[in-house]
């Protein structure tokens, strides 16, 4: 997708911000099917999303745009391919976001105080 950052750098860059501010909460959108994905390109999609510690996951498929450069990319992933590497991938993310974290202190904290207010 043309993006200026690596897997690697993003998931440094989440476990840096983890370490100095555990309180910062860290979510992020993640896209299946664009084009030239590979079966093995979503595994490893979802190999990198276990156990990295952010607070909210957003999963989407892949849809043309209008002007923009993926429109004319090839090969496009078939629709049904796209969609059912969105449910693997947010049944992942529901898993991943549904058990409790080390790194969510703040939840914690927010819903312990928001229960004495009531």
């Amino acid at each position: 997708m043309d993006r200026d950052y690596t897997a690697a750098g993003f998931r440094d860059l989440v476990l840096n911000l983890r370490r100095v501010s555990p309180h910062t909460i860290v979510r992020t959108h993640l896209m299946v099917g664009f084009p030239g994905e590979t079966e093995d390109d979503h595994q490893e999609s979802c190999s990198f999303v276990r156990g990295l510690p952010l607070d909210h996951y957003s999963a989407f498929g892949y849809a043309d745009r209008p002007s923009t450069p993926a429109l004319d990319m090839t090969p496009k992933v078939p629709q049904v391919v796209i969609d059912r590497r969105l449910r693997s991938m947010r049944r992942l993310l529901w898993r991943q976001y549904a058990r409790p974290h080390r790194w969510r202190p703040f939840h914690r904290v927010a819903r312990t105080t928001q229960d004495r207010s009531m």
